[in-house]
């Protein structure tokens, strides 16, 4: 009985240890200025109309970047409760912001069961990061930060996370119009995106495909072994 509390006290250090840190960076980052910093330099660069959807996409990429939603919140999203006061918004609209991706991330792994249904979530992922974010860049970042740990959980090579992305997150840019890259197709080649949409097909066509490759697993890469 004395081994098996002992090696359950060990399992949990991991963990304990993990909070320890997470305490010492919080402390360290607001007692040396770092918040406060955050704060001066967040409220001339965000307005009202921003700092919510800025608030989730900043607080998702960091926490599925640093795999920590703790650490966030106490770093990340203290700073951004400073920037919410300063712009007299609603701290628990800002709260919620703070934490509603890092959950959501949570709860899309629990929805996700084969590499099919993996593959699928980002690549749907990719999409709406383009039609939200509006940017390229970030459809690119944000789901390869968000999935890139259950990928290799799954054992699965990061050439399918790659390819997904580039399949969903790339590849779909130029058809959302006020999408920084639709924009400037549109702009250069003076044609409405609407009006060459659905001419392009590669780019419809792409994420089917690559959601079927997931599905039937055909060229989809396991990691080998010491990867």
């Amino acid at each position: 009985m004395s081994q098996g509390v002992v090696n359950s006290i060990s399992q949990a250090m991991g963990a304990i240890f993990i909070l320890l840190a997470v305490g010492g960076l919080i402390g360290t980052w607001v007692m040396s200025g770092t918040v406060a910093t955050m704060i001066h330099m967040g409220l001339g660069i965000l307005s009202p109309a921003l700092f919510y959807p800025s608030a989730i996409i900043v607080c998702g990429l960091v926490s599925a970047s640093i795999g920590s939603s703790w650490t966030t919140v106490g770093t990340i999203g203290i700073g951004l409760i400073g920037i919410a006061n300063g712009l007299g918004l609603s701290e628990g609209a800002a709260a919620g912001a703070i934490i509603k991706l890092q959950r959501l991330v949570d709860l899309i792994m629990k929805g996700v069961r084969g590499t099919g249904s993996l593959v699928a979530t980002t690549v749907f992922t990719g999409i709406a990061t383009n039609i939200i974010a509006s940017d390229q860049y970030m459809a690119i970042v944000l789901p390869g930060r968000m999935y890139r740990a259950e990928f290799r959980k799954r054992r699965l090579a990061p050439e399918n996370l790659s390819r997904a992305i580039e399949d969903s997150g790339t590849i779909t840019s130029p058809l959302v119009p006020w999408n920084t890259c639709g924009a400037y197709m549109a702009g250069t080649l003076g044609v409405a995106t609407l009006a060459y949409l659905p001419f392009c097909f590669f780019n419809i066509l792409s994420p089917i495909i690559s959601i079927t490759y997931g599905l039937t697993g055909f060229t989809i890469k396991k990691m080998e072994d010491g990867e």
